[in-house]
């Protein structure tokens, strides 16, 4: 007994009486039969001749869930059928590296995490960092400081205009008191003044004089005469010195007042003192103009220091920026790493405390959400594949599961060994199922329509290496040798083995195999 009879009656013997439950088979599934209550030996139901018809009565048909379907032909919109290859997508794929040599600090995933986009992955202690920072702190502080040389610059420059503006009002002023004459009589009066207070203060220092003279003779013959003592006397002779000093200047003064008397007199009748008033007052106004033109020359170069300290500033921060990204510097020296697109880490070749450089990789992400399939198409199908076209892809991994993706792009040029165009499929993964380097076979859907024969997949089972359906014939079930092609979404093309119009069996196949396993069984007994 060889090993496929074994299997056959293996099989066979969950079935005896075909009175459990149904059990259907495609060519990509076998569900498992549910184990029944062993019922009482009864005659055989079926009898399988020997040209290979199985024979069932209506209550085996019935309990075994047996159904058929008559077959026609139908469109079928053509489709290539090419191996192919799993790829993780270029743009779902991202190696960490630091920007700037570092230590690294913390960890913060591992080995098969699912992260989101932006999320923190690790933390690194770098002196460029620092160093960045420190430069932009530097920058900033000297924009401030040129901030507070502006502000200074523009009060200088409107305390020089409120300068001017009164300068020039002084000197409209002037003009006006010049030509009504004011300046050359005040002054002339002034003289006049004085000189009358001299001579009264002559007068009066004369009076004095006179006075302390009389006091003097007076002491000096009391003095002489025994009556007073010398110090009285010495006292009126200090007294009447100071009284002849007082003359003596006032009579000074007289003198001064007559001198400038006479000069105001000339300047009076000459007007020297109107034109020289209005003069110093124009005078005042152009200093005042030279100062309002020295102040802003100052702001403009204070503020073309500012300028330079904001691009420093600028400058500063767009190393910053270039290092590590303004949201990404966590700390004095730190900057965090993080995830650039959603996916799961893949690889992580960095430790704890490691030292890095620029180019070493620490992480690595994909995004399996999303694949990229390389289909291998002939040359001489290329013509029927664009851009666009939907496509399915399987694997062996899982049987029966179509992904859904679409043409992404074609190769640029056909390989010289296999003659085959590299055509770049973008595939659906929900949960990341596909995994790059898996093998597949890539159906490519193209515009094309043809007519075959397609039955439901669970017609199709597999008979050893190849494919098989039963018919239903007059008198019993026949299972013909199919060869199938494409996989649409009504069931499955047979191109060969089967023709429009038969019977196909399209449940309860597997019912039929077992009958006509253990028929083979009783022949080789």
């Amino acid at each position: 007994m060889n090993n496929r009879t074994i299997a056959l009656w293996i099989a066979g013997a969950f079935l005896i009486g075909v009175g459990g439950t149904s059990v259907v088979m495609n060519r990509r599934s076998v569900s498992v039969p549910v184990a029944v209550q062993a019922e009482p030996e009864a005659p055989e139901s079926a009898e399988t001749p020997t040209d290979g018809l199985v024979k069932l009565d209506p209550i085996a048909v019935k309990n075994g869930g047996i159904q058929v379907k008559t077959v026609v032909n139908s469109p079928i919109r053509a489709a290539l059928i090419a191996p192919g290859e799993v790829e993780a997508s270029a743009e779902a794929v991202a190696k960490i590296t630091p920007p700037v040599d570092g230590k690294v600090t913390r960890l913060l995933v591992s080995l098969g995490d699912r992260v989101r986009a932006g999320q923190p992955l690790a933390v690194l202690a770098s002196s460029g960092v620092a160093q960045a920072q420190a430069a932009v702190r530097a920058a900033e502080s000297e924009e401030g400081q040129a901030r507070g040389r502006v502000r200074i610059a523009d009060a200088e420059v409107r305390q020089s205009m409120e300068r001017l503006t009164a300068m020039r009002s002084a000197l409209a002023r002037q003009e006006a008191l010049a030509k009504a004459g004011a300046f050359a009589q005040a002054p002339l009066q002034a003289a006049q003044s004085e000189q009358s207070q001299a001579q009264s203060e002559l007068l009066q220092a004369q009076t004095e004089l006179a006075a302390k003279t009389t006091s003097e003779t007076r002491a000096q013959k009391l003095f002489t005469a025994g009556i007073s003592s010398r110090a009285e006397l010495e006292q009126a002779q200090t007294e009447l010195r100071q009284s002849h000093i007082r003359v003596e200047q006032a009579q000074a003064r007289v003198a001064q007042a007559r001198q400038a008397l006479t000069r105001e007199k000339s300047v009076f009748g000459q007007g020297l003192l109107s034109r020289q008033a209005v003069q110093t007052a124009r005078a005042e106004a152009v200093a005042a103009r030279s100062d309002v033109g020295r102040a802003e020359l100052g702001a403009r170069s204070s503020r073309t220091a500012l300028a330079g300290a904001q691009n420093a500033v600028a400058s500063a921060r767009a190393q910053m920026r270039a290092i590590a990204g303004k949201e990404n510097v966590s700390g004095e020296g730190e900057i965090t790493l993080r995830a650039p697109i959603a996916g799961v880490v893949t690889q992580r070749a960095v430790t704890l405390g490691e030292a890095v450089e620029r180019t070493s990789v620490l992480l690595v992400l994909q995004d399996l959400e999303r694949v990229t399939v390389v289909a291998n198409v002939r040359e001489q199908d290329v013509a029927r594949v664009r851009v666009g076209l939907p496509v399915t892809v399987s694997v062996a991994a899982y049987p029966g599961v179509a992904f859904p993706g679409v043409v992404q792009s074609l190769g640029g040029a056909v390989d010289e060994k296999t003659r085959a165009l590299p055509v770049r499929c973008a595939v659906q993964n929900p949960g990341g199922r596909l995994r790059p380097e898996m093998f597949a076979e890539i159906s490519l859907a193209t515009d094309r329509t043809r007519s075959g024969v397609v039955v439901p997949k669970d017609a199709v089972f597999d008979d050893g290496d190849a494919k098989a359906v039963f018919v239903a014939e007059e008198g019993g079930y026949r299972k013909h040798a199919v060869e199938i092609g494409l996989e649409t979404g009504q069931g499955v093309e047979v191109r060969s083995g089967l023709k429009s119009g038969q019977r196909v069996v399209t449940d309860g196949a597997f019912v039929l195999m077992s009958e006509a396993g253990k028929s083979e069984l009783k022949e080789e007994d």
